[in-house]
């Protein structure tokens, strides 16, 4: 049986094999790659353009208690795996596929992927924003800050009496100066 849309993915078909069920079988041609895959991510890091009152290392322990619950544990991975580049001003060209297998969510690079929302999630909750390309060779770029300030009010207010004081009392923590 001709596979209807034979440039869509791998040639997947099934054939029923007698009374046992259902058995998949592939074509030999590898898949094709879809054009909406990313191939490269240009990241660098810079400091934040209108510092807040409180500035806290992004690769500080204060960022997985305290802004996992916020910003979920891809986008949290995605972090710690591009920090080690914080101190590089210079932009850092990462291959896609690469960076998926490595945080582990699986080799999808589409624009709907993991990778790709974890990204926008960081610029959504202030960690970054979408930048200009620096090259014809990647899409997206993102710059990140090296440092994050605390959620906000509004977002701690929503947290359980007990986060609330466990939150206040870390905060104590950095601000001592003794």
């Amino acid at each position: 049986q001709p596979n209807p849309e034979p440039n869509r993915g791998p040639n997947l078909r099934a054939s029923l094999v007698g009374k046992s069920g259902l058995a998949l079988t592939t074509s030999e041609a590898p898949p094709k790659e879809h054009p909406m895959n990313i191939v490269h991510i240009a990241i660098r890091f810079t400091d934040r353009p209108s510092p807040r009152d409180l500035e806290i290392p992004v690769t500080h322990p204060y960022r997985h208690r305290w802004w996992l619950p916020l910003i979920g544990p891809t986008a949290t991975c995605l972090l710690d795996h591009l920090g080690v580049h914080a101190a590089d001003d210079n932009w850092q060209l990462i291959a896609a596929d690469t960076l998926t297998v490595s945080i582990g969510v699986g080799k999808g690079t589409g624009t709907n992927s993991p990778l790709i929302r974890s990204l926008d999630r960081l610029t959504r909750f202030k960690f970054g924003h979408f930048d200009i390309e620096p090259g014809g060779d990647c899409d997206p770029c993102i710059t990140l800050y090296r440092t994050i300030g605390t959620p906000s009010i509004r977002t701690i207010r929503r947290w359980p009496g007990g986060m609330q004081q466990a939150h206040a009392a870390d905060l104590d923590g950095l601000l001592r100066t003794d």
